[in-house]
Parts: structure tokens; sequence; C-alpha cells
């Protein structure tokens, strides 16, 4: 395992391609952060170009939020993750299942900052949009996970730290969209 090149380094080189991704698995990088990479690489994303875009649906964007599920659990969302987020450095993110960003709030100079990386309300986080990213990769595999730094497939997004867990439907099972807790950058 080569465990002396630091992981910007690795993905610096992978995205390049100046090393195929059978390099990745001989480096401590994380498989899934690995698999992530590899499916953003393979879905074309660029790691330099903007980190999401809005979605088609940004215009919808108020419909979303009052069809959407997870909008009746906002209360209780914000009082438990977000209010004392105020100054904390931390935006707490709500996406739905496609990885449309429905509510970003929390810190407002965190907000600030990530509103520069696009992680905005009506933005596609999803996976296959903007590359290994916690709410999109979490999305893309139904579980809870946290996205280093440097894990993070576009650079932009690089100086955040982010831990992100989908949501099902308690009924039926379906996976309805994610919370994620975004934070790391000195604000």
């Amino acid at each position: 395992m080569v465990l002396s090149r630091p992981l910007r380094e690795v993905h610096d080189l992978f995205v390049a391609g100046h090393v195929d991704s059978s390099y990745l698995d001989s480096t401590a990088i994380r498989p899934m952060v690995a698999e992530s990479w590899r499916r953003s690489l393979a879905k074309g994303v660029n790691p330099d170009g903007e980190a999401a875009s809005s979605s088609a649906i940004t215009l919808e964007l108020a419909r979303m939020r009052d069809r959407h599920p997870l909008a009746a659990a906002l209360p209780v969302i914000r009082r438990l993750l977000i209010d004392d987020a105020t100054d904390s450095g931390v935006v707490v993110a709500i996406t739905a299942a496609d990885g449309t960003l429905l509510w970003v709030e929390g810190d407002p100079k965190a907000i600030g900052k990530v509103e520069s990386m696009n992680f905005v309300p009506g933005a596609d986080w999803s996976e296959r949009r903007v590359g290994t990213n916690a709410p999109g990769t979490a999305l893309a595999l139904d579980r809870e996970l946290q996205i280093r730094s440097s894990e993070h497939f576009s650079r932009a997004a690089q100086p955040w730290s982010c831990t992100a867990a989908p949501v099902h439907d308690p009924t039926t099972g379906d996976l309805i969209g994610a919370i994620d807790l975004t934070g790391g950058i000195e604000v």
C-alpha cells in the first residue's frame, strides 16, 4: 500500500490520467472513495468544473419543498441540527432522492462560503453530477458516510468535510433524500 503520497496528490494523478484506476487499490484511499472516484470519472465529472449546477427543477423548488416528505420533519431537523449550528461553521443540507438540495441552513458565514461552490437550494449534488461528495454518494450507495476534504472528487469541495445519511420513507422504505452536515473550513 502506498502510504507516502498525500491524498490530494493521488487525486491529482488519478484525474489527470497519470495512473489508472487499479493504482487506487495500492494506496491508502478508502475503497468506498476509490469506487466513487471511478464512477465519477466514468460519468465524465470535471474535477475542476463548477462543483454543482442548478438542476432543471430549480424553478420548481418551492413546489418540491412543499411536496417533499421531509418538509414535515423540517422543524425537528432545525431544532436538533440547525438551531445550534448558527455560529459553529456547520451547514446542514437536506436533499431530495435525486440529489437536488432542498434546504441549506446553518452558520451564515459557512453558508456564504459554500455558496461559492453552488451548494445552494436547487443545485444538483448527485454523485453523477458532482462526483464524490457526502450527500450524493450517500444517495448513490444508500448508506451513511463521511467524505473528508481531499476525498471529494471536485476540487472546489475539497476544503470541506461532510457527513450524510440517506432517509427512507418509514412506510414504504423508499429512499426519499439525505441529510448532510458540512463543515471544516475556517469561517
